[in-house]
């Protein structure tokens, strides 16, 4: 979807530094980040691609990198 919306005239949903090449261990780690940053009383929990998504936002907005 990122792709989708960077393609067209949409600003995308998040901006990887062109530098960055993230790995399957890195995707662990910011999905880990995501966990722990829930509340433990969110119903129903997120999952994990939400999760990854909600942190791949918030770590890399467009425009700052």
């Amino acid at each position: 979807m990122n792709r989708e919306l960077a393609a067209g005239d949409t600003v995308p949903l998040f901006c990887l530094p062109p530098y960055l090449n993230l790995t399957t261990a890195n995707y662990r780690e910011i999905i880990a980040l995501g966990v722990k940053e829930l509340a433990p009383n969110v119903i129903p929990r997120p999952d994990i691609d939400q999760i990854l998504l909600n942190q791949l936002i918030t770590l890399y907005p467009c425009g700052y990198n």
